[in-house]
């Protein structure tokens, strides 16, 4: 072997046991989390199964235990809907009745700056919060708006009149609270939707209004029966759900 290539050798030696130290470390920082990953894995083989969904994915031709994580993922996701669209409905309510005071003194606006205050306590509120600050491309005013809050609620003119126009221009870009909440049923059954149709499988609601005795003047689709079965709810209306998914739907 000449010198050269010894050399080449002794180099990539080194690099591949640089490598492994390397492997090894990451493999050691990324246990915990593996171990975790694993036993809730288990956890979720070992549980009961899910009513409703999972047997419905079952029958949809959804392996066994993909079936059961698909369905515990629909549960969750659908925690998720509701609490982002209880967050929005909180905000949006706060920042419509600061923009309701204009022409208030300051005792009103630091009134309800302080509710505002307490809505931002509420889980999610923040991040929408932040969103509807981005989606008005002032994300620097959100930085600004603890210190803003803080004043308005001590009745400083110049914070009350900021907090104003910031209530004015966020108002446009947040939901109107107004009108029935989501409920956790419709939110789980637009989690399911979506899941069935990023899987190539999209399910639309169906109306029994046939003659004759098979009439049931009801909702007949399996999917809008599996969440009635999941929480329990005969009288669950699958439209709301697929109303909320016309916004990702492809025109």
């Amino acid at each position: 072997m000449t010198q050269e290539r010894s050399a080449a050798v002794q180099s990539a030696f080194r690099l591949l046991s640089g490598w492994t130290e390397a492997f090894v470390c990451l493999a050691e920082t990324l246990r915990p989390g593996i171990v975790r990953f694993a036993e809730a894995l288990n956890g979720i083989r070992a549980g009961p199964a899910v009513r409703g969904y999972e047997p419905f994915l079952i029958e949809n031709g959804t392996p066994s235990f993909e079936a059961r994580l698909m369905a515990v993922s629909i549960v969750r996701c659908g925690d998720g809907l509701k609490l982002e669209d209880d967050a929005r409905r909180a905000v949006s309510s706060a920042f419509r009745r600061i923009a309701k005071a204009a022409g208030k003194g300051t005792l009103v606006i630091s009134r309800r700056a302080r509710e505002l205050g307490m809505a931002l306590g509420r889980p999610g509120c923040i991040d929408v919060t932040a969103e509807a600050f981005r989606d008005v491309n002032c994300s620097e005013c959100f930085h600004d708006l603890s210190k803003i809050l803080d004043q308005a609620i001590h009745r400083d003119p110049a914070a009350c009149d900021a907090l104003m126009d910031l209530a004015n221009v966020l108002v446009a870009h947040l939901p109107d609270p107004r009108g029935r909440p989501l409920s956790i049923a419709t939110a789980s059954h637009q989690a399911l939707l979506r899941c069935l149709s990023r899987s190539g499988k999209p399910f639309a609601y169906s109306w029994n209004d046939l003659a004759g005795e098979t009439a049931s003047g009801d909702f007949v689709d399996k999917a809008t029966m599996a969440t009635r079965e999941a929480f329990g709810n005969p009288t669950f209306d699958p439209r709301p759900a697929h109303r909320r998914l016309k916004p990702y739907r492809a025109p």
